[in-house]
Formats: structure tokens, C-alpha cells, sequence
């Protein structure tokens, strides 16, 4: 008579069985994703993925890794069963996000508006507009931006204002009886963030938001890029990321001044040439150390503006 062989007994306790939550909703988005790249999927429902993507990673950084990361500040290491701490969660979260939102880019620069394009529907800066369109928007401007938009004065008296969560602010540099000053402008959520211009024979044409070239080079990014420093080190955040053009020469320089280094590159991030992006980030300061980096900014700024002539920020 043969003997039932006993199964072991399975040790439940093994890291290797289970799967973290996190980088399982990061697989999860990248399967959105792959919806969005899928040239046999019609064309605006992949636009639509790839909106549902960046709305995804919003959700997922507010709510997710906000709370990784509290976690990791309080220094508490909760057993997992993957048994993963903060920490190490952080540090396999960022490249695959990094590498999700440099695929969305690719994907939108590359794919989805040279095939909006061919379909009539063409996304414009600026800087490109003219004739009918460029009158259209100085219009939208006069008799609807202009009126709604309320800036705020940052000065010794009155600090960096708290923005709104996913808000568009606009800096600018407010002239005043010969005097200038930094203020900081929110676009109510109200208005559209793409703006639909005038039907140009069988085609749709849209314009972003943006601050016009004429007023770069006048300090405005070196005194915004402080203030903004300034905010992060209020918030007891430890790093900050910022994307430029490698193009920008001087606008790089300031940022290495500042103690901005090189971190990765962005393919084909920006639209309008298909330039890569630099991505930067400061050293992972300790609290104390970035608000002592911040004064030192302050104070150097104070004397260092009339030097600076020619830089433009993007």
C-alpha cells in the first residue's frame, strides 16, 4: 500500500509571493498606456488614454506616494509582506514613473499630433500665431483673461503665496513708478488651459497659455526660481526637478548656479520642435540646509540681477 505523499507546507511569510501595491498601480498605468501607443486603437480615443494617464499619475503622486513618503519622513518602516519599506519604494517608484511620463511625451510629440495634424487639428504657441489668430487671441485676452487675473505682490512684506493644487501660475515682473516687483497670478480653473481658435479653412487650430517672450531675459525666472525654492523649503520638501531646453545655455548655467544637476533627459519634449528636455534636480537637502540655501539665494539675488541680462527661462 503506497504512502500519500505530504505536500511542504507553503511559508506564506515569503517577501517573493507577494506583489507591492504601488508598483502594481504603475504596471497598471502602463497598461493604460499601451492603449494610448496602439496605432490599430482610433485615433482620439488614444488622446483620451493618454489624458487618462497624466490623470492617473497625478491621483497616484497626491495620494500614493504622498503617503509612502509621510511615511518615510516619520521614519516608520511598517512590515509589508513584500517587505518593502518606505524608502525602497520611493527608490523603484521614481524610474518607473520617470520612464512613463518620458513615453507620454514621445507618444504626444511624436505620434498623436503629427496624426491630429493630418486630421485638421493643429496645436499652436505663441510664438507661431499670426493674421486672424494672433488678433483672436489678444481679444481673448483683453476682454477675458485680463479682467480675472489678479496678481499677487511677493516682496519682504508679503511671501510667496500658497498656490492651488494643479493650478496654472503665471510670474510676472509688475512695473510701478519706476519701480519693479515679482508678482504671482492663478488661472482660475474656470478657464480652458487649451484654447480653440477661430475654424481656419477645414481645419481646428488651439493655442496654450504662455507668458510671451518680450519679458524674458529681465530677471524674472532667476527671482521666481528663488521664491519657488523658497516654497518647496516651507513645505519640507527635499529635492525639487525642473525640465529645461539643452539648448538654453544660460538658463542651464543659472540652474547648475543654484545647485541644480543633471538627472535624465525627456525625449522630444517639447512640441513645437520636438527638443529634448533636461531634467534637473537639487541635492536632497535636509531641511535646515535648504532654508540656509535659500538665504544665501536671496541675498546673492539682491545684487546679482543687473548680471543677468539676456537670460531666458523656459
Amino acid at each position: 500500500m503506497s504512502k500519500t505523499k505530504t505536500q511542504p507546507k507553503l511559508d506564506l511569510d515569503r517577501p517573493e509571493l507577494y506583489i507591492n501595491r504601488e508598483l502594481s498601480w504603475l504596471d497598471f498605468n502602463a497598461r493604460v498606456l499601451e492603449e494610448a501607443l496602439d496605432q490599430r486603437n482610433p485615433l482620439l480615443e488614444r488622446v483620451k488614454f493618454m489624458a487618462i494617464v497624466a490623470s492617473n499619475l497625478d491621483e497616484f503622486y497626491e495620494v500614493r506616494v504622498a503617503g509612502v513618503l509621510q511615511l518615510h519622513e516619520s521614519g516608520a518602516n511598517p512590515s509589508r509582506p513584500d517587505g518593502l519599506t518606505p524608502a525602497e519604494q520611493l527608490e523603484r517608484i521614481a524610474p518607473l514613473a520617470h520612464q512613463q511620463v518620458a513615453e507620454q511625451y514621445r507618444c504626444w510629440n511624436e505620434d498623436l499630433i503629427p496624426a491630429l495634424a493630418e486630421e485638421g487639428i493643429f496645436f499652436w504657441e505663441a510664438r507661431q500665431l499670426e493674421g486672424e489668430h494672433l488678433d483672436f487671441v489678444h481679444k481673448y485676452w483683453e476682454e477675458e483673461l485680463e479682467l480675472i487675473l489678479t496678481p499677487i505682490v511677493v516682496d519682504p512684506a508679503h511671501p510667496f503665496p500658497r498656490v492651488i493644487n494643479k493650478a496654472l501660475c503665471i510670474g510676472a515682473l509688475l512695473e510701478s513708478q519706476g519701480q519693479s516687483m515679482m508678482g504671482v497670478a492663478t488661472v482660475p480653473r474656470v478657464l480652458p488651459r487649451i484654447l480653440q481658435l477661430p475654424v481656419q479653412g477645414d481645419g481646428l487650430h488651439f493655442v496654450t497659455l504662455a507668458v510671451a517672450p518680450g519679458h524674458q531675459g529681465r530677471g524674472i525666472g532667476q527671482r521666481l526660481l528663488i521664491e519657488c525654492l523658497a516654497l518647496a523649503s516651507d513645505a519640507e520638501l527635499r529635492t525639487v526637478a525642473l525640465e529645461v531646453r539643452p539648448s538654453n545655455e544660460r538658463a542651464i548655467e543659472l540652474y547648475e548656479r543654484y545647485g541644480f544637476t543633471h538627472a535624465g533627459r525627456l525625449p522630444k519634449y517639447y512640441a513645437n520642435n520636438g527638443e529634448d528636455a533636461l531634467v534637473m534636480l537639487t541635492p536632497d537637502y535636509e531641511p535646515a540646509e535648504f532654508a540656509a540655501h535659500v538665504d544665501h539665494l536671496r541675498a546673492e539675488g539682491q545684487c546679482t540681477r543687473d548680471q543677468i541680462s539676456g537670460i531666458a527661462i523656459e
